[in-house]
This record gives C-alpha cells, structure tokens and sequence, in this order.
C-alpha cells in the first residue's frame, strides 16, 4: 500500500504553465463571446498565436477539464 503525500505538487510542463497564466484570459474571452456555443481548439491556439507543438490538443483538453469546462467532441 502506499499513502498519497497530500503535500506532493505535481511540476507543470512548459506548456501547461504557459496556459495556467492565461486562465483568466481564456475565462473572459469565453464571457465575451457568449455567442458562441463552443469553439475548437484550433480557436483557442489561434487566438493566443499558439502551434500545435505548443499547446497540443492534450494540454488544453487537460487545462480545460481542470477549470471546470465541459469539453465535448465535434
């Protein structure tokens, strides 16, 4: 068995952070187009003049759930 240090933080990549410093951008920006029932990921990247290689699918799928957004495929 093993006990769970509930001290233990967990390092972000690069990429994460980078994305960390921008939630309460991406929360406002998503208040001012309520408009817009979703937006793609490719929307998000674009706006921030992100790659692929910066802020993969991956991490924003994973900085999104954290923040309580519901992410859905389509």
């Amino acid at each position: 068995m093993r006990v769970k240090n509930p001290d233990f933080i967990e390092t972000e990549s690069t990429e994460s952070a980078e994305m960390t410093a921008k939630e309460a951008d991406i929360r406002a920006w998503f208040a001012a187009n309520t408009d817009k029932e979703s937006v793609s990921f490719d929307q998000i990247r674009s706006k921030y003049n992100k790659t692929v290689a910066k802020w993969s699918d991956g991490v924003i799928h994973q900085k999104l759930v954290e923040w309580g957004f519901d992410v859905v495929n389509g």
